[in-house]
């Protein structure tokens, strides 16, 4: 059986998407050759300091996510 990966990708923050401005495309569809991005600054797109809420959504497939958060 095939693996079936999400599609339709898309990235929020403190509910705007953002996943245009950071991939250059309106949704992403994940795939072997590209299953992994690497360095993602999002802070451009936070509204200043304070509690920010980050959403990844998909509209069908699964996956998992994993994040790392670094404070400078």
């Amino acid at each position: 059986m095939a693996a079936q990966f999400p599609s339709g990708i898309k990235v929020f923050v403190d509910d705007v998407d953002i996943t245009y401005w950071i991939f250059g495309s309106d949704t992403l569809t994940i795939d072997d050759s590209n299953s992994r991005f690497t360095g993602i600054d999002l802070t451009p797109y936070c509204s200043g300091a304070g509690e920010h809420r980050i959403e990844v959504t998909c509209d069908t497939g699964v996956g998992r996510v994993e994040a790392r958060i670094q404070l400078d």
